[in-house]
């Protein structure tokens, strides 16, 4: 487990990564606030444009719904 400071919240992160020089609370934070963003992204996705429920019926329609859904949203 990871213990970082965002502002004045603290955040836990959990980890696979035993080794501590293997992934620093730096580079944790930095992972963390790219994954935060991508997260933003799918929320505006998924509740602006009212894509909470992809409507393909295929695998391969549904990506490429999503890949348009996406760049709609950019």
């Amino acid at each position: 487990m990871i213990s970082l400071k965002l502002g004045h919240m603290p955040i836990y992160l959990v980890t696979n990564v035993f080794d501590p020089e293997a992934l620093t609370g730096n580079a944790a934070c930095q992972f963390y606030q790219l994954s935060w963003g991508i997260e933003l992204q799918f929320c505006t996705l998924k509740q602006t444009f009212g894509r909470s429920k992809l409507r393909s019926r295929t695998p391969d329609h549904a990506l490429r719904e999503l890949d348009w859904s996406l760049l709609g949203c950019g």
